[in-house]
Order: structure tokens, then C-alpha cells, then sequence
């Protein structure tokens, strides 16, 4: 599986777009993935933090040949500095750290600490620590440590720690750990560790079979709506609603 932060190495260059997979950056150069050329133009690679702090020093990052076939030109630790250098200056617009009003654009998969980001058309993020992003369009992010996010159209989040988030439209979001959710229209949550939600107008939360949450941490207005698959209990807010059973 293509991981952080994945190149492919050619003679006279390394490619490193800001995306990850290697079948894409070789439709995107017109390289068929043949054995021949994997003897004779590539080498896939990926170069990750030994520690998973992906704001650590990058020149200590480790690389991994992502392929079993390499050609007769390679030489792992003569091209390293090159992926190295690489990797730099796509991370100079992908991992961001104590910036505020950051922008990012469509296909753009950034790493953001203590920044405070708008995220447009197709953009992925992970926020740490106190961040803070609006989502809009198809954007997705992940919410770490204290990160709070609002999102709009059919943003999706996954909030771990003590992440919070409020959603509009159609968004969609995970909660883990201690993290917390405001939704509003017809957004949607699934609920895990001690997550908690407010849920308004169309709103629907999850409470899935091996989650421990107490439905009672949910307080629901409106039309909002929690399925508690653990107990197989529907909750449905207000008083002009009546259930029928067949």
C-alpha cells in the first residue's frame, strides 16, 4: 500500500506529486507498469518517518523500495539525498506548521499543526494539536489532539482525541476518543470511545455494534435521528413523531 511519503525515482529525475499512489504517477507520466520497465525507468520509493511524526527532520525519514525489480542504475543510498531533496520541497506546501489563514486547493493532501485553513474542492488534511479548518465541497479531514473543524457540502472528518466538529449539509463524520460533534441538516456521525453529539434538523448519528457510547451522551432536536445498532434502539426527537411496529 502506498504510504507517506511515496516518489517514483527516474534517471533524471524524482517525481513526487501531492499524492501518494505510484499506479496514478505512472498514468500520470505515461509509463506502463511492464517488468521491463521496471528493469529499465522506475523504482517506486517511500520515504516516511521512522517515529510517525511527520513534522519531524525530514533528512531522518526512512526509504522503502516499494518494488522487487529495480534497474542496474539504482543504487538505494546514492538516490536517498535525491528523494530526500525531493520530498523537501513538496513538504514546503504540505506540512504546515503555526500559520494562520492557510489555504488549500483541490488534490492537495496537507499536514497542518497550530494553523488555523479553509479547504476547497477535493482537498485532504490532517490537523493536530490546535488547529483549526473549514471544509467545503468534497474536502476530508483528519482532526487530532485539541483540532476543531466546520464543515460544509459533503465535507467528511474523522475526529480522534479531543477534536471537535460542527456539520452542515450532507457531511459526514467519525468520532473516536474524546472528540465531539454538532450536526446540523442532513449530516451524518458515527460514534466511538467517549464521543459526544448534538444532533438538529435532519441530522442522524450511529452508534455502531462494538461502540461503548452511551445513547444518552446524544441529545437530539429537531428531526434528528440516533440508531444504536448495539442495541438495536432508534431514538427519533420530537413529539409529533409516533412509531409504528409491524
Amino acid at each position: 500500500m502506498c504510504k507517506l511519503k511515496s516518489a517514483l525515482v527516474l534517471k533524471d529525475k524524482v517525481f513526487c506529486p501531492d499524492y501518494d499512489s505510484h499506479d496514478k504517477m505512472l498514468n500520470e507520466l505515461k509509463i506502463k507498469d511492464t517488468v521491463e520497465n521496471a528493469e529499465r525507468l522506475f523504482v517506486r520509493v517511500e520515504l516516511s518517518p521512522n517515529d510517525e511524526d511527520v513534522f519531524s527532520d525530514i533528512n531522518t525519514w526512512d526509504m522503502h523500495v516499494d518494488q522487487d525489480i529495480v534497474p542496474e542504475w539504482f543504487v538505494a543510498e546514492a538516490e536517498k539525498p535525491r528523494v530526500i531533496s525531493a520530498v523537501k520541497i513538496w513538504a514546503e506546501k504540505h506540512i504546515i506548521e503555526n500559520k494562520k489563514d492557510v489555504v488549500l486547493n483541490d488534490g492537495e493532501n496537507c499536514y497542518l499543526k497550530n494553523c488555523s485553513a479553509k479547504l476547497w474542492g477535493n482537498s485532504t488534511a490532517t490537523l493536530y494539536d490546535n488547529s483549526t479548518a473549514k471544509l467545503y465541497d468534497n474536502s476530508t479531514a483528519e482532526l487530532c489532539g485539541n483540532s476543531t473543524a466546520t464543515l460544509y457540502d459533503n465535507s467528511t472528518a474523522e475526529l480522534c482525541g479531543n477534536s471537535t466538529a460542527t456539520l452542515y449539509d450532507n457531511s459526514t463524520a467519525k468520532l473516536w476518543g474524546n472528540s465531539t460533534a454538532t450536526l446540523y441538516d442532513n449530516s451524518t456521525a458515527k460514534l466511538w470511545g467517549n464521543s459526544t453529539a448534538t444532533l438538529y434538523d435532519n441530522s442522524t448519528a450511529t452508534i455502531p455494534t462494538i461502540s461503548s457510547v452511551a445513547a444518552e451522551k446524544v441529545v437530539l432536536k429537531d428531526s434528528s435521528t440516533l440508531k444504536n445498532v448495539r442495541t438495536k434502539t432508534i431514538y427519533q426527537a420530537g413529539s409529533e413523531w409516533r412509531f409504528v411496529q409491524k
